[in-house]
């Protein structure tokens, strides 16, 4: 479950970012969904209803760019001046949205609701690539990709955690290792501020400087995998994903996957490096991995049980 959790805080900060594509397609999305919608047609609450949806996406688009060079309290109230503005002139949008419908009905177009919204969706995802290429670019940056949102920190990377990595990355020379062997000396780690629960969360993410060479492919699992077993006998696997090029999160799962999350809860903290048994991803399957010290990491037969 924390996993899962980790994976959505993420989302949600791409989501915010005007920077990242994820930004642009769910907001153009939402913009077309909206128009897809007939105001002159709804009930008085249908309206109501919309003409809020639109208000809100409006506020949200407006404080996801200003937040980027603006204080929180002054980029709330221009998303929040945004919100009202909207719903100030949802009477006359109403009234020019007719008039666009009729216009196409006329013009002979079958479905004109369905132009319209795709047309929005176009227009919007024009306008928001557009802005973003031509905005200024920071002069404060440091060239960390930090993609953090305020209630998260970047800490030093716990050395367990290192050590983990470390060692997953020492034993394969392909798939990028040497570039994310370079960028493990230079991460930090992103750590989430729960304060209400201290409970130990079997993933973390990394923020790397931006200005390193990218690992090829850029968004994969990492082919080594580092298995232990809990006191309680489950067998849980050690993974790295990276994510466009970079070290992205270092998860814990059970090695069945059948079993879910189930078990991860006992855990108190990282497994030592010397704890793990490597295996690896192979056409035949995940096999474990022999490190010979001339001819470097090969697969093991099958029976092999090789640390």
């Amino acid at each position: 479950m924390a996993f899962t959790s980790t994976s959505f805080r993420r989302a949600c900060r791409r989501i915010a970012d005007p920077a990242r594509v994820e930004h642009v397609v769910v907001t153009s999305l939402a913009s077309g969904a909206l128009a897809l919608v007939d105001p002159n047609r709804r009930s008085a609450r249908g309206r109501v209803a919309l003409r809020a949806a639109s208000a809100v996406l409006s506020g949200f688009v407006v404080w996801a760019d200003m937040r980027r060079t603006r204080p929180a309290s002054e980029t709330l109230g221009i998303a929040a001046a945004s919100v009202g503005a909207t719903l100030a002139f949802a009477d006359l949008g109403d009234v020019i949205d007719g008039r666009m419908q009729r216009a196409l009905v006329r013009g002979g177009v079958p479905h004109p609701r369905l132009a319209l919204a795709l047309g929005t969706t176009a227009l919007t995802a024009v306008t928001q690539t557009a802005a973003e290429r031509l905005a200024p670019s920071d002069p404060s940056d440091d060239g960390v990709d930090v993609d953090a949102p305020d209630d998260e920190t970047l800490v030093d990377v716990p050395e367990a955690v290192r050590e983990i990595v470390a060692a997953l990355l020492a034993r394969a020379d392909g798939w990028g290792a040497s570039e994310l062997r370079a960028q493990l000396d230079a991460a930090r780690a992103v750590e989430y501020a729960h304060e209400d629960d201290p409970a130990f969360v079997p993933a973390l993410g990394f923020a790397v400087p931006s200005d390193l060479p990218l690992a090829v492919p850029g968004d994969a699992r990492f082919p080594v995998i580092g298995r232990f077993t809990t006191p309680a006998g489950l067998d849980v696997d050690a993974y790295l994903m990276v994510q466009e090029g970079h070290l992205g999160v270092l998860a814990l799962a059970p090695a069945e996957h059948e079993d879910g999350f189930a078990g991860l809860d006992e855990l108190e903290h990282w497994p030592a490096s010397d704890e793990l048994t490597f295996l690896v991803e192979t056409p035949s399957g995940v096999r474990p991995l022999e490190i010979d010290v001339e001819t470097g990491p090969e697969a093991a037969p099958p029976s092999a049980d090789a640390r």
